[in-house]
């Protein structure tokens, strides 16, 4: 079930907004993977994520993408992944580049 989230002062956007900084990533022992062939590549290598951002205004149509969210919701119910639907303005400033494919770990 994907939780909607459409505050800039949420505190799951601050986290990943501070993720951004290597410190951060450091010591949280955390990454951001962003875009579709990154989220591919991870999950490939069993990554188990512990939160997925979705922002449906700007993901791609394409099949390779239903496919990686139909195994972001697998995830989610099964490993306890978290799915957050957000907005299009929220996903600009959390993302690091501009054609991610509305998708980001």
């Amino acid at each position: 079930m994907r939780v909607p989230i459409s505050s800039f002062q949420n505190k799951r956007i601050k986290h990943v907004v501070k993720l951004r900084n290597r410190r951060h990533r450091d010591a949280g022992q955390e990454t951001i993977v962003e875009g579709i062939r990154e989220i591919q590549r991870a999950l490939a290598q069993n990554i188990v994520p512990t939160a997925a951002f979705i922002c449906p205004e700007i993901m791609d149509d394409g099949e390779e993408t239903a496919v990686l969210t139909a195994k972001l919701e697998k995830l989610a119910n099964k490993n306890g992944t978290q799915l957050f639907e957000i907005t299009a303005e929220i996903f600009a400033k959390i993302a690091y580049r501009g054609d991610s494919g509305g998708l980001l770990l």
